[in-house]
């Protein structure tokens, strides 16, 4: 899988941050390529269904690295699916409740 990379503000630091992984969209074709509908946990059981349609056109990425440094459970990893925010025209209301980190799960819930 190819790596994408970018640099963005999110609402846990100050400073924009460098994320680096597989886009979703690639990781879930893999999986299963016609998805529609997704659910996404975390290792601490938050979980989030999302609209794969939705979630492709904000070209999330699961992220395994910030910052040239890859992420350990006790910062936000091992994955944590990141959106390249700062290239949004308006950051939607719903984008941080799908930033999960420490993501344990993706489930296809519907599938074309």
């Amino acid at each position: 899988m190819s790596k994408q990379q970018f640099k963005t503000h999110h609402s846990w630091a100050k400073e924009p941050e460098t994320f680096t992984g597989p886009l979703l969209e690639d990781v879930v074709k893999i999986a299963c390529g016609g998805a529609t509908k997704i659910n996404m946990k975390a290792l601490n059981d938050y979980a989030i269904d999302v609209d794969f349609a939705y979630a492709k056109s904000l070209k999330p990425i699961v992220a395994h690295s910030v910052n040239g440094k890859r992420m350990s459970v006790r910062d936000k990893g091992p994955l944590w699916i990141m959106v390249p925010s700062d290239k949004l025209k308006s950051k939607p209301k719903e984008l941080d409740g799908m930033l999960i980190w420490q993501l344990s799960d993706i489930i296809v819930m519907e599938n074309s």
